[in-house]
């Protein structure tokens, strides 16, 4: 799978080449910035399968990037990561 880096702020944004699936085990907030404290968009439920074309490691978790209808970005944590950014946990199942 090809991915390539692209800088954002402080975190960096890994984009895949194509849309990748997750399908969520539990309720995870959809929100306009890839931080706890960006405005909520919508609480997805466990079941929901979300398709997402960039993740990044930052803040203790790992973000999905969902491209909207609108051409605008949604983002969800998908699970935690520890300081150097490995995976603690997942919150659902990637396909």
């Amino acid at each position: 799978m090809k991915v390539w880096l692209v800088t954002l702020k402080k975190a960096s944004l890994s984009h895949l080449n194509q849309m990748t699936l997750m399908i969520l085990s539990e309720s995870i907030n959809l929100r306009w910035g890839a931080k706890t404290d960006s405005d909520l968009i919508t609480t997805l439920n466990p079941g929901d399968v979300v398709k997402y074309d960039a993740f990044s490691k930052h803040d203790g978790y790992v973000w999905l990037r969902q491209v909207r209808d609108n051409g605008q970005f949604g983002y969800l944590a998908s699970g935690e990561c520890d300081n150097s950014g490995k995976r603690t946990s997942i919150w659902g199942k990637f396909e």
